[in-house]
């Protein structure tokens, strides 16, 4: 019967004006030939249920706008209102018994090839809502990506064959040249910057110890070979060197509890400092003295490995200025980096596993995931690897299984309840890393859900529901505020568990997705999030205070930990359903432009939900990056905050690109075919302007915030110029069906290559290009009635740009498109780049 039902709703081949007047309809889409030839516009029926799914999801959000700020902000800048006014929460309301028994309910979501990469020397199979996976899913991000990316390199090749010919100035190599003076400006003179920045890092980026290396030569013990003990003298002795006074090190210790371990609570603070107290002895001078040798040589090198770790992940913090000047606090972050790794890799922690070797790892994971300096734009491969390493080391010391649950002897007495509180820290810490670095981009497994579920089930095995007590159940916290730690981790953990569950329902593990399954696992999700996690109390400016002793005095702000836990955890799940929007929209498009009578209303309804995550996580991402929460937000958090933010930063920009990109073809097609509408035209060239508006309102936001601090989110703001320039001078899609024309022999076939492994298309796939570049059929259900319910949205989140904020455009082009100052640059560096063509082009900034 429900098959019956859904069959019967169905939209009318005939052309709603056409039908009222008992016309003659030639039945054409997007618009058939009498409205056309008449001027009317044109809408075909859509599915009443799913045309309410989108109005209420209009309504819902509503009342959710960004609206001008006072006259006293930023000049040049986009206008946010003062007022932090809570986006109401988002609801799918898609009535999937409509879709039970249609061949839409299992759905195939994944093939192999968008998910492989491979460039320079690395090959790697991405997440399958990772950045690369998501630019690869959509066929037009990913013709464009690939492009811009062939267009760079094929400008540096040209480059770098007239430096090598001494032919400078000479324009007598220009016959495979992308760019000349009548055409776009190269990508390359966007990213100048960041070329630069890049061959810069290169030598430290080259030259470092892994933060995943152990060597299995040594051992270290209280029995030890004469020749290692002078070797551990030796580096006891330089790092003592590289400590500040006592003074300034409890300073760092009061900063790193304050900014860090509330959001990074991984040690046992009474075990932690008890050791450091018999670990560091002061001398006359205030300064210390490192004292590992004597009884347990092994353990005493575990504590300060453990110190070290924190002192680099503190000494990283741009915020440290005041206490540390910042060139010195990034060389000798980068300097007490270097000698804990060492010392992990002396004390093998992946033989001799121990729960303080897994602390000491983790912290130096997070400190070079927060360091500003790194180059990272996304989660990248080896550091996921790593952090699964480090997944696997905790499942080897038992950590998911909860520690109240062991019964097992002692050979000396029973351990602390510290002992058991500090393994419990380190399994949710961990889980809590996993959950914004893997989980988010779908690299979670079922036996991940697995061990999650199997750390809070009951004491009772003989019951099915979850323990709701607290995660401070059974042992008693040592300190006041790790039992308020506590309670907002065990939210977090609940809400790792379900975002993995909706994960695996969209996982290419699971052989067949159901959208069924799928959908109610949102709404799971969302129930939970707007239970837990409501943007609401963002609104509550109130204190509540803690000052710990223990803690050399650090002053804790519950309220403000809080706030930064919802900010974090609405962004998270946002961009996450953003992503799978993204996904289920990009699959029913297809599947649409095929069959539309059976998956157009699914398509419209996917996109409909894409595009409501988007503007929501925008808006909190502006809102922060402009500091309107800096009255419920401390800006001492913020350096746990940034790093993840620039990371959802990609995927929104991602987003924005896609859509930038179906606007500007179907623009295209509608004049090629000469079928233009007037209307339809003008509602697309006023979504294209409120997107380049939103664009350049993010890329100045961070300019204005960071500038060059971040330097991964330093790359991708210079690239997105770009983006902003092809919008601005309506070449969008004309640039990319330019490079795919040219690519058949214009551009070096090695290039080809490296851009064929990398994006896994080719000019060999000249059927798959012309389909998406010249084919009207793909975007054939982007209709009329699609792009005005998109507008409505787009106007019932009013983003204000002032007139006055310009297009950049670097200045002083030569007549590559270039800025002047990159040629001796690229003269100098001419080995480099030359092995950037030849080996690990992969390196080079891209988009």
């Amino acid at each position: 019967m429900i098959e019956k039902d859904f069959r019967k709703i169905r939209p009318s081949y005939v052309c709603v004006t056409c039908r009222t007047q008992k016309l003659k309809c030639d039945k054409q889409r997007p618009s058939c030939g009498r409205c056309l030839k008449n001027k009317r516009k044109c809408v075909y029926e859509i599915n009443s249920s799913l045309d309410s799914l989108h109005e209420n999801s209009m309504r819902s959000h509503s009342n959710n706008q960004i609206s001008p700020a006072s006259s006293s902000g930023h000049s040049n800048a986009t206008l946010i209102e003062n007022s932090i006014s809570s986006p109401e929460a988002l609801t799918l309301t898609l009535d999937t018994s409509r879709i039970k028994g249609k061949q839409a309910d299992n759905l195939d979501l994944w093939d192999p090839r968008d998910m492989y990469l491979s460039h320079g020397y690395q090959t790697y199979y991405d997440f399958p809502f990772g950045p690369h996976s998501m630019g690869q899913y959509d066929p037009y991000t990913r013709l464009f990506c690939s492009s811009v990316h062939g267009s760079t390199l094929t400008d540096i090749q040209n480059r770098l064959s007239m430096i090598s010919n001494d032919l400078s100035n000479s324009g007598s190599n220009l016959s495979t040249t992308l760019v000349d003076p009548s055409r776009e400006i190269s990508p390359l003179a966007f990213i100048e910057k960041a070329v630069i920045k890049w061959v810069q890092n290169a030598s430290y980026d080259n030259n470092q110890i892994p933060t995943d290396y152990f060597d299995s030569v040594y051992t270290i013990g209280d029995r030890m070979h004469p020749k290692l003990i002078l070797l551990i003298e030796r580096l006891i002795s330089e790092i003592s060197s590289l400590l500040f006074d006592k003074t300034k090190t409890e300073i760092l210790l009061q900063r790193f509890y304050e900014d860090v371990y509330p959001f990074y609570p991984l040690i046992e603070i009474d075990l932690f400092e008890n050791s450091l107290k018999k670990l560091l002895e002061v001398n006359t001078e205030d300064r210390y003295k490192i004292n590992v040798f004597g009884e347990n040589i092994r353990l005493n090198l575990e504590y300060l490995t453990q110190f070290l770790s924190i002192m680099v992940v503190t000494l990283r913090n741009p915020s440290l200025r005041e206490q540390v000047p910042t060139k010195l606090a990034l060389e000798r972050a980068q300097q007490l980096q270097f000698y804990a790794q060492r010392l992990l890799s002396l004390l093998n922690g992946f033989k001799y596993t121990s729960e303080k070797i897994l602390c000491s790892s983790l912290y130096l994971f997070i400190s070079e995931y927060l360091n500003p300096e790194n180059p990272e734009m996304h989660i990248t491969h080896n550091f996921a690897l790593t952090l699964k390493c480090l997944n696997e080391l905790s499942t080897t010391l038992g950590l998911f299984q909860e520690p109240s649950q062991f019964t097992r002897c002692f050979n000396t007495e029973m351990p602390s309840d510290s002992y058991f509180l500090f393994r419990r820290k380190l399994w949710i810490g961990l889980q809590s890393i996993k959950l914004q670095l893997i989980t988010a981009d779908g690299g979670c497994t079922e036996q991940d859900y697995k061990y999650l579920n199997m750390f809070i089930r009951p004491k009772n095995r003989n019951s099915s529901s979850l323990l709701p007590v607290s995660f401070s159940r059974t042992f008693n916290p040592t300190i006041e505020i790790d039992k308020y730690l506590f309670d907002l981790s065990q939210n977090k953990y609940q809400l790792h568990v379900l975002l993995v569950q909706l994960m695996n329902s969209c996982s290419p593990e699971t052989a067949v997705q159901n959208l069924s399954v799928i959908i109610e696992n949102i709404k799971q999700l969302e129930e939970f999030t707007e239970c837990k996690f409501p943007l609401s109390k963002l609104d509550e400016q109130e204190d509540f205070l803690l000052t710990e002793c223990t803690c050399y005095n650090a002053k804790f702000n519950v309220k403000q930990i809080e706030n930064v836990e919802i900010l974090q955890a609405n962004i998270l799940i946002l961009s996450s359903l953003m992503n799978i929007y993204n996904v289920l929209m990009n699959y029913f498009e297809k599947k649409a432009s095929i069959e539309w009578p059976e998956y157009q209303n699914l398509y419209h309804a996917f996109f409909i939900e894409l595009i409501n995550c988007y503007l929501r996580v925008l808006k909190l991402v502006v809102v922060y990056m402009s500091g309107n929460y800096s009255k419920v937000i401390s800006s001492k958090h913020e350096y746990v905050l940034n790093k993840f933010v620039s990371f959802v930063m990609i995927k929104i920009w991602t987003i924005q690109m896609s859509f930038s990109l179906r606007l500007s073809y179907r623009r295209d097609i509608m004049e090629r075919l000469n079928v233009v509408n007037q209307e339809d035209i003008g509602v697309i060239s006023r979504l294209l302007n409120s997107v380049q508006d939103h664009i350049q309102m993010t890329v100045d936001t961070i300019t204005r915030k960071f500038d060059e601090q971040y330097f991964g989110l330093f790359q991708v703001t210079l690239m997105t110029r770009y983006l902003i320039y092809l919008i601005d001078i309506k070449a969008l899609s004309k640039v990319t069906n330019k490079y795919w024309k040219r690519a058949q022999n214009d551009i070096p076939e090695k290039i080809i290559d490296k851009i064929t492994m990398k994006w896994g298309v080719s000019p060999q796939d000249s059927d798959y290009i012309d389909y998406y570049t010249h084919n009207p059929e793909p975007l054939s259900r982007f209709t009329s009635s699609l792009l005005e319910k998109i507008e409505l949205l787009f106007s019932s989140h009013k983003i204000i740009v002032r007139a006055d904020v310009p297009v950049e455009v670097p200045p002083g082009k030569n007549a590559y498109g270039e800025v002047d100052s990159l040629a001796p640059f690229l003269e100098s560096h001419f080995d480099l780049f030359s092995s950037i063509i030849d080996d690990n082009m992969g390196e080079l900034p891209t988009i």
